[in-house]
């Protein structure tokens, strides 16, 4: 890790993000020639704390950030991180890493939770893809959300700026690429005891075992997989699934949501009605309660691609 300002980066004031940790803001990476990337640079500030025992912790948790999204390896469903940095001058650690155009989340929001046909689909395929990447390698992601996932959105229908998708032909639309990102909550699935019993997350996503009253370690990955059923819902409603003492989803009315969106049972081409109908079905059969009857990653996968044709993104 270097020490100082990173000549390589040009610094913007817009923000991403914010947390507990500090604050995530967009910057621009110098490629050569008259290239720049666009990256999203977390920055966790130390200066507020006044313990050294709590600073050692900081950094503990910022190199162990790293070690795990490295340990994901180069993978078209893992954002990348670059090298970090120690900024003097505002106290902080500095975790650079892709920005691409959006977040999930934003891109949902945008489309105002109707996407052409076989889209969602394909969104969908990917978060679960990204999922199952992270566990192959041995990481559990602990806060699955359209959030943590980065879109590069340019030709779609959501990140075209021509207008040319304003008149409802989505014909040539492409779904956009989908990567997963943010390990400050991971964690590896060789530990165990306290680390795997800790009570993290965002709590629309969190599992049913992940909090204290009701703690269960042994499946570890399991609370990944509901984060998911959540995702998967949030994508193809616009609200989150609500739950009633029996613990069955229901589909839940508009004003559970901070945007209050359902999408409209409308066709493309008569395909996008029997995609809306199917996904929420698929999140609910994701949401169990007892995580022993949770579905695999691989089970998820092979009912998604029963949905329909699955398009690919162009990388």
């Amino acid at each position: 890790m270097r020490v100082g300002d990173d000549p390589e980066y040009m610094w913007t004031p817009q923000e991403l993000g914010a947390g507990a940790f500090g604050v995530v803001t967009l910057s621009y990476r110098h490629e050569g020639g008259g290239a720049w990337r666009r990256m999203a640079v977390k920055r966790i500030s130390l200066r507020k704390e006044t313990r050294l025992s709590a600073v050692i912790e900081m950094v503990r948790c910022a190199g162990r950030e790293v070690a795990l999204c490295r340990r994901a390896g180069a993978s078209p469903h893992v954002v990348p991180m670059y090298k970090p940095w120690f900024d003097c001058r505002a106290g902080a650690i500095a975790l650079p890493m892709d920005a691409g155009d959006c977040n999930l989340e934003q891109y949902a929001v945008r489309c105002g939770f109707q996407y052409p046909p076989l889209v969602l689909l394909s969104l969908c395929v990917q978060c679960a893809r990204a999922v199952a990447h992270v566990h192959r390698c041995g990481v559990v992601h602990r806060d699955v959300k359209p959030d943590n996932f980065v879109v590069n959105a340019a030709g779609t229908v959501a990140g075209a700026d021509d207008g040319s998708s304003s008149d409802g032909d989505y014909s040539d639309a492409r779904p956009p690429h989908v990567r997963i990102l943010d390990f400050g909550l991971a964690c590896g699935v060789e530990e165990v005891g306290p680390e795997l019993r800790r009570c993290v997350g965002t709590p629309h996503y969190m599992a049913p075992e992940t909090f204290p009253h009701n703690c269960d370690c042994d499946v570890p990955a399991a609370r990944d997989v509901w984060s998911l059923g959540v995702t998967l819902f949030r994508l193809s409603t616009g609200v989150f699934p609500a739950f009633g003492c029996d613990a069955v989803v229901s589909w839940p009315p508009a004003n559970v949501s901070s945007t209050g969106l359902l999408p409209l049972t409308v066709d493309h081409s008569g395909q996008l009605l029997s995609e809306f109908r199917a996904m929420p079905a698929v999140s609910a059969s994701i949401l169990a309660v007892n995580l022993r009857r949770r579905p695999t990653l691989a089970r998820v996968l092979l009912h998604l691609q029963g949905i329909g044709e699955v398009v690919e993104p162009v990388l």
